[in-house]
């Protein structure tokens, strides 16, 4: 079964013990069916059946099993390129949303640990649709990337960022408290606001609203997107440019709201 988190160290690992395995039983099996099929014609006769066969797979099937070896590893990178392609978004060249539904589950399984809770952040761009509007669908797409990129910036390392699609973009990280979490929200946040983008036509600022929400025992990940979600529309009807996180300690549900001086969603390039 094809494997695309299998690197090509380990395939051609994996083929060349596949290989000596092959070599090895024919060199047991094909003398013993020329011994079978000579013993009745004497001594020469057999000795020369053993010799052929004892030296014919050594000079056929290391070739053969090269061959085959060659022409598999070009399928399995073609495969593991399909499967990239198929879990990456085309434009910012983060997970999509076939990843985020697909793999997200597993880095939470593979990285919580005593102590620590997975975090779930929704990351939306505020009035993007004007951008797009005002600026057309090429300064739309920088601001994507451009947010993409700050983004993986703030980050870093052991944390699953994924393009839900349009301009929603989802986190999953691990923390101990959720005043990590928000102060970890409040990065992202400030990080695009304090990051315009600067083309030919103007000098863009935009914002993005922030909802969060920690992950409880034995949670869900469709139970923690809902609540992320709504956090996230809290964050909206509050103003936006602002982080919502919404965590549950036993049975009293909290909401915590930070507020953030706003920016101006567009201002015209300065001399």
């Amino acid at each position: 079964m094809f494997d695309p988190n299998q690197t090509d160290r380990d395939y051609i690992r994996t083929h060349i013990l596949l290989s000596a395995t092959i070599l090895v039983g024919l060199m047991l099996v094909v003398p013993a069916v020329g011994w079978l099929s000579a013993r009745e014609f004497g001594p020469d006769s057999l000795a020369r059946a053993m010799l052929v066969s004892t030296i014919l797979p050594l000079v056929i099937a290391p070739p053969i099993l090269f061959l085959f070896g060659h022409i598999g590893l070009k399928n399995h990178r073609l495969a593991r390129e399909v499967a990239q392609f198929a879990y990456t978004d085309w434009l910012t060249g983060l997970a999509n949303r076939r990843a985020f539904s697909s793999l997200a589950q597993d880095y939470l399984d593979a990285k919580t640990q005593p102590g620590t809770a997975p975090t779930l952040f929704l990351l939306d761009i505020d009035h993007f649709k004007s951008v797009n509007d005002r600026y057309g669908h090429d300064v739309g797409d920088t601001a994507l990337v451009h947010v993409a990129q700050q983004i993986t910036l703030v980050a870093g390392t052991d944390t699953f960022v994924a393009r839900l699609g349009g301009e929603e973009f989802a986190v999953i990280r691990m923390f101990r408290s959720p005043h990590q979490a928000e102060r970890f929200a409040q990065r992202l946040r400030t990080r695009i606001a304090e990051t315009p983008i600067v083309n030919e036509a103007a000098r863009l600022c935009i914002t993005a609203s922030v909802g969060a929400c920690m992950f409880e025992p034995d949670d869900t990940l469709a139970a923690a997107l809902k609540r992320a979600d709504r956090a996230l529309y809290a964050s909206k009807r509050a103003g936006r440019n602002r982080v919502t996180l919404c965590y549950e300690m036993l049975s009293a549900p909290r909401v915590a709201v930070a507020a953030a001086t706003p920016i101006a969603q567009d201002a015209p390039l300065s001399a």
